[in-house]
């Protein structure tokens, strides 16, 4: 039960830990080679696959201790996979934003920007606020901006709220299991 508890504690502190690391390393690249760096294609999904290699090593090794009882195993494993995935999500992209000098919500309304939140929230901003022809651009871009903003705070507090929820439900159920 110890070696649960430390594995547990340890696993938790990595993944609060670990957005801080990232943005910390993205920020350096960025720093040094900032347009090759703003390629939305490969290097996003090269971070992507380490950062859920990360996550789904540690929440494996914090698992360990139910080793042989498999579906304690699993629904452990996966409340911690999942509680470190919304956590990632909810702390990550508000603290880059503010590294590089941006808005903790910023939503970039480049179409080659990332799938999801950033162009599904732009899509949503601009379906909601259609361009009106008596305002400049500017505006409108502003007004899409702001929308989309809160839309993006909104939905990582969510994200968060409903991984807390779900870990605490599937660590109920690795107990029960045990």
């Amino acid at each position: 039960m110890l070696a649960l508890l430390l594995t547990h504690v340890a696993a938790l502190a990595l993944f609060w830990y670990a957005p801080r690391f990232w943005v910390a390393q993205d920020v350096k690249a960025f720093a040094a080679n900032g347009s090759a760096d703003s390629l939305h294609g490969v290097f996003h999904r090269q971070r992507l696959t380490w950062r859920l290699g990360f996550l789904v090593l540690v929440a494996g090794l914090a698992s360990l201790p139910f080793w042989g009882q498999w579906w304690a195993l699993a629904t452990h494993y996966l409340a911690l996979a999942q509680l470190g995935g919304a956590y990632f999500f909810y702390d990550f992209n508000p603290r880059l934003s503010r590294a590089r000098g941006l808005d903790p919500y910023y939503v970039s309304f480049d179409p080659r920007a990332a799938w999801f939140p950033d162009r599904w929230l732009a899509g949503k901003a601009k379906v909601k606020w259609p361009a009106l022809d008596t305002m400049d651009p500017a505006s409108m871009l502003r007004i899409w901006q702001g929308d989309a903003s809160r839309g993006l705070e909104r939905l990582t507090v969510q994200v968060l709220e409903a991984g807390a929820l779900l870990y605490l439900a599937l660590l109920a159920a690795t107990y029960f299991l045990q």
